[in-house]
């Protein structure tokens, strides 16, 4: 997933309506959130984290997503696109165990 598209999942998932608002909470500039958008660029893995952190989501899962889009090697980008399945794979099983209460101890 592109930054700018974590940038927007935050401000529908938070009620966040402005840049200006995104920025103060990543604590990064507007400037650096109009680069995103503008270059397709990634977050650094210390925005990365808050990103993750603020959407209550995995942060390796975050983390490896954008580690994937800074690639510029397509064996490893291939290798953080495996991890980052993985990851989301083990994140759905544990909320669906979640959502089951305790399901994963019934198991």
């Amino acid at each position: 997933m592109k930054a700018h598209e974590w940038i927007d999942r935050l401000k529908v998932t938070k009620g966040i309506s402005s840049d200006y608002a995104v920025a103060k909470i990543l604590g990064i500039s507007t400037a650096a959130i109009c680069k995103i958008k503008q270059t397709e660029s990634t977050f650094s893995d210390e925005t990365s984290m808050k990103v993750a952190l603020l959407l209550d989501m995995d942060p390796l899962i975050v983390l490896s997503d954008q580690a994937a889009e800074r690639s510029k090697n397509d064996q490893v980008k291939k290798a953080w696109s495996q991890l980052l399945d993985t990851l989301k794979g083990k994140s759905l099983a544990l909320a669906a165990a979640a959502a089951d209460g305790d399901g994963w101890r019934k198991r």
